[in-house]
């Protein structure tokens, strides 16, 4: 439904033939409100780039983040953070599919360069720190954030895992539950507010239907009788 309706709001000229015209035209006093069109435009900002340069691109087509990782492994290729997010952000050429793709491997680089550069104990001070996958993930947060709605950027469904449940060294920062509560209390009024339009909507589409049923009807008995 929400699709459709995105679809009906590039003609604001021509009414669809399915829509019932007071139906169409309570849509558009609807879309044309200051109220839906702050929300639209926090909606789109909230779509795009974390970094502002565009919303997210990546290279992986369907295939959850999980797979990728397992054909990796079975390449005898390790799954590194780093690596994991190249095979679904730079095309064949090695190039950045968007400038937000570069500027979030830039600051997860300078975080990785900072952990490694601390030493693990004063016994071994030129030996580098080795950060396991979960600790991998856990700096991608503190160099990336997470988007308003708690999503973390790059990693399809299995960063959700990642948004606050990675077990971290004491070096690192674990996401806040402030930011979480924000995030979710965000999406649940969000999803509230799409849910009494299009609640609304479909009613209208309802009463609709069943009032052309009825004049379909009526026109049966009457051709019936006529005959």
């Amino acid at each position: 439904m929400r699709d459709t309706l995105k679809e009906v709001r590039k003609c604001p000229t021509k009414r669809p033939k399915w829509l019932a015209e007071n139906v169409w035209k309570d849509l558009w006093a609807f879309w044309n409100t200051e109220t839906f069109k702050r929300k639209s435009e926090t909606a789109k900002k909230n779509r795009a780039s974390t970094t502002g340069v565009g919303s997210s691109l990546h290279t992986g087509g369907s295939i959850p983040t999980n797979v990728h990782k397992m054909n990796m492994i079975n390449k005898g290729i390790e799954p590194t953070v780093h690596a994991m997010f190249l095979r679904r952000h730079q095309t064949k050429g090695n190039k950045w599919v968007d400038e937000k793709a570069a500027a979030a491997n830039e600051k997860y680089q300078q975080k990785l360069l900072e952990l490694q550069a601390t030493p693990v104990d004063d016994s071994h001070p030129q030996s580098p720190i080795t950060p396991s996958y979960d600790e991998q993930m856990q700096l991608w947060i503190e160099a990336n954030g997470l988007t308003k709605r708690g999503r973390l950027y790059g990693f399809g469904v299995e960063g959700d895992t990642y948004t606050g449940s990675v077990c971290q060294s004491s070096s690192q920062k674990r996401v806040t539950a402030p930011i979480m509560h924000e995030a979710i209390t965000t999406v649940v009024e969000e999803n509230k507010r799409q849910k009494v339009l299009l609640d609304d909507v479909q009613a209208k589409l309802k009463k609709e239907r069943t009032k052309r049923k009825k004049q379909s009807k009526k026109v049966a008995k009457l051709t019936k009788a006529t005959k």
